[in-house]
């Protein structure tokens, strides 16, 4: 539904053409539709999981692709302000931006943000899950030891 709120009136219409009018429907439809489909679609999700027959949406969850997307979300969240910001803002004059080019810029805004997130991912995330388990095998071990001298 996101490709309907995209699209508006053109500048040049003084008063409320066809294709004006045309516009504020899709966006009256768009509004009035998004939240309960949210919701419904929400509660496809819920319903399985709460009354125990979640298998299939836990198989769909625990997919390598949604794993991959979820590693990843995180680092997206924390630099798509920076991607926005810089993608946006490094022009030196103002510049009309049509449908086709908020569509393309966002779509360009996306990969770089997923890209960066990946890099952000490898080189942080990666390195201190290496760590992490390196810390807790000396601490199985240690306590493993402190077991066999107690006994």
């Amino acid at each position: 539904f996101f490709f309907l709120m995209i699209r508006r009136p053109p500048r040049s219409t003084q008063s409320r053409s066809s294709a004006a009018s045309d516009v504020y429907k899709r966006q009256a439809l768009y509004h009035a539709t998004s939240r309960p489909i949210f919701v419904v679609g929400l509660l496809i999700f819920c319903y399985p999981i709460i009354f125990g027959n979640g298998k299939n949406v836990l198989l769909l969850l625990g997919n390598t692709i949604t794993n991959m997307l979820g590693k990843l979300t995180y680092g997206v969240y924390l630099i798509h302000f920076i991607v926005q910001y810089y993608l946006t803002n490094n022009t030196r004059s103002s510049k009309y931006i049509s449908h086709y080019d908020a569509r393309i810029g966002s779509i360009s805004m996306a990969v770089v943000s997923f890209l960066f997130s990946y890099v952000l991912f490898v080189v942080v995330e990666q390195s201190f899950v290496t760590i992490e388990s390196m810390l807790k095998k000396k601490e199985v071990k240690k306590n493993h030891q402190i077991k066999e001298k107690l006994l």
